[in-house]
């Protein structure tokens, strides 16, 4: 149980509280814990109260007797609370919010006052994952009304009884092939556990839960000490990380204070609750249990001590005192008269993508760690499509050198490759910053016309079509490009539209009218600067405009329906007649059996009875549905493409 003198102490004065949900007698599920790292997109934080899961429209019932300082109405049904505060007076006091509660369901008002059990009220339906939830935090401020949350001050969490959780913290590798990782103070550069020197951040990876098998959430607290392999302590150990009091609402340094985030140790948190991890730095701690960004300059530095072997050691709690313990032997190297230590610090080419044919010309920067001028070599290598070296000659301590080599034809297959980059010095005390790694992607730019779907065969004269057509993206990646629609009789438009890799659409051009009786050439072409392959940018076609009396008949027909489509099933074009009572916007789609459309013809008529042809020869033979709109009248027709 969590500190259970503490919590006797609280009882014996009365003052430990239930639940703010049903049944109040017993713990809930946390989804996010507090000082849990969050990042939903924007800007990490530390989160600033607990998230109690419960089921959506559940009561939120007050916890303790107190006064409404402030109702937060945000707009929307999840973003609204109620804070409920200690006093009534105008002085600063503390209180409990209750926050993501449906709006219409908030059954108090400012100045009210509210009694343990009372229902302020019902938990707003959470859009994401499930997550419905009550996001309990304990402020203070002043004020007879509140105008601001206030400071989020204290770990609500403390107070709540019961306070069963059987769920003990768990230690993972924060490194490849260690308990802990090891880096340069406020850096990324590694170290391993055998060559570590300097001012150094120690990182552990935590894994815990809260009466809940899937949402990871924050430890509680993190206690470290070090000490030698003969038991002598170096750093006694003191409470590191403790999740108790203040923070600062939606800060970003103070998440970087307690948590790495880089590519070694990428700490995440969203409503992916498999892909959460943490990783804290441990050593960023004045050993008190306020998060400050000066304790951000603090590390272990290696140098107090002699070169040694050490066992670092740390203790993880969470808020019910379920304890882990783990540790890791370090071997200090401070041998600054003698030390040989170079590494690649960054890749710069190839980048994130690099385009099939071209030529590039690999690049990376290394740097100097040791005490000695260095002459080695440097390798690179990207998939099995390359790999050369350069040789870095008179490396002075302390600098960066950029290094080039052999330029690499990019005549390979789309896709991404693995890049990697690493320095070969014989002697070299510290491998841990020898090797970087990353990705480069060979983009394809391809794309073309594939159909054209209007106007096509016989159009009457005087007509109003949209010129229709269906684009593809062959390529890998997302192109934005323009697409030009022209029709001999001088029409020419153009449009532009982003497409993602693989994917084909449907582009309408502004209305072109069938004013001149003959036959017409239609033209379709896509313009990408980029372009890899021009055979299939072009598509052409034809469109017959003829006199009104070859689509139209003399009388005007007293319904508009549409008539079977013939011939069906189709083995080269299909006509659909239709008839009009009055001039109306037509619309005609086929689509295919899941409901996708596959070809369409659009455009206004005049009353009387007209012809159209799909344009189907670029689809599959199968079942298709047919759609006619006009009007308010809406018609289907089955319609089977023949294997041609």
């Amino acid at each position: 149980m969590r500190y259970l003198n503490t919590l006797l102490a609280l009882a014996g004065l009365g003052i430990a509280l239930p639940w703010p949900h049903h049944p109040t007698d017993r713990p809930h599920h946390i989804g996010n814990a507090w000082g849990s790292y969050q990042n939903y997109g924007s800007s990490p934080y530390l989160h600033n109260g607990q998230d109690i899961m419960t089921a959506a429209l559940a009561p939120a019932v007050a916890i303790k007797r107190g006064y409404v300082k402030a109702v937060w109405l945000g707009g929307s049904p999840m973003y609204n609370g109620v804070t409920v505060a200690d006093s009534a007076g105008s002085a600063f006091c503390s209180g409990f919010m209750y926050y993501h509660i449906d709006n219409s369901t908030i059954r108090v008002q400012v100045g009210d006052t509210v009694e343990v059990g009372d229902t302020l009220g019902l938990i707003a339906t959470w859009s994401v994952a499930n997550f419905h939830h009550n996001h309990f935090s304990k402020n203070r401020n002043s004020g007879t009304t509140w105008p601001d949350y206030g400071g989020f001050y204290k770990n609500p969490l403390m107070e709540l009884v019961p306070d069963d959780d059987s769920i003990t913290p768990s230690f993972l590798d924060a490194y490849t092939g260690q308990r802990f990782a090891i880096c340069r103070n406020n850096t990324s550069t590694y170290l391993t556990k055998d060559s570590v020197y300097g001012d150094v951040d120690l990182i552990c990876r935590l894994d815990d839960r809260i009466n809940h098998r899937l949402w990871r959430v924050a430890v509680f607290k993190i206690a470290y000490g070090i000490r030698d392999t003969s038991g002598n302590s170096v750093v006694p150990m003191r409470n590191a990380i403790l999740m108790t009091d203040s923070i600062d609402g939606y800060n970003r340094q103070q998440s970087r204070v307690v948590y790495k985030q880089d590519g070694v140790c990428p700490t995440r948190c969203n409503y992916d609750s498999l892909a959460r991890q943490y990783f804290y730095i441990f050593t960023n701690t004045d050993f008190d249990s306020v998060i400050e960004s000066t304790d951000s300059l603090a590390g272990w530095n290696t140098t107090t001590v002699a070169d040694d072997a050490y066992w670092v050691v740390v203790e993880a709690s969470d808020e019910y005192g379920n304890t882990a313990r783990d540790s890791m032997l370090v071997k200090v190297r401070n041998n600054l008269s003698g030390r040989h230590d170079v590494g690649v610090t960054a890749i710069r080419t190839p980048g994130a993508q690099v385009d099939s044919g071209s030529v590039v010309t690999p690049a990376c920067t290394v740097y100097n760690f040791g005490t000695f001028t260095e002459t080695y070599s440097v390798r690179m290598q990207i998939g099995a499509l390359y790999d050369d070296s350069a040789v870095v000659t008179g490396h002075a301590p302390g600098a960066a050198v950029a290094v080039q080599f052999p330029s690499w034809s990019v005549n390979c297959a789309g896709g991404s490759y693995p890049v990697s980059c690493s320095t070969r010095l014989s002697n070299d005390t510290n491998p841990a910053n020898d090797r970087r790694t990353g990705t480069t992607l060979v983009a394809i730019h391809d794309v073309g016309v594939t159909a054209i779907l209007a106007p096509t065969g016989l159009v009457d004269s005087g007509a109003s079509v949209a010129p229709t057509a269906r684009v593809r993206n062959y390529g890998n990646v997302a192109e934005t490009f323009m697409t030009e629609f022209s029709v001999s009789d001088g029409y020419v438009r153009t449009l532009t539209r982003t497409v993602p890799a693989g994917s084909d659409t449907v582009l309408q051009f502004p209305v072109w009218t069938a004013q001149t009786v003959g036959n017409w050439v239609t033209r379709c072409t896509t313009r990408l600067a980029t372009d890899m392959r021009r055979s299939n940018d072009k598509v052409e076609d034809s469109v017959t405009v003829a006199p009104p009396q070859a689509v139209l008949e003399l009388h005007v027909p007293a319904t508009t329906r549409l008539e079977p489509v013939s011939p069906n099933p189709v083995r080269d074009r299909a006509t659909v007649s239709f008839q009009l009572a009055t001039r109306s916007a037509v619309s005609v789609r086929l689509y295919d059996v899941a409901g996708i459309v596959a070809a369409e013809i659009a455009g206004v008529y005049g009353a009387g009875r007209h012809r159209i042809e799909l344009p189907d020869r670029h689809l599959a033979a199968g079942v298709y549905w047919l759609r006619f709109d006009a009007g308010n009248i809406r018609e289907s027709r089955k319609v089977v493409l023949a294997e041609r």
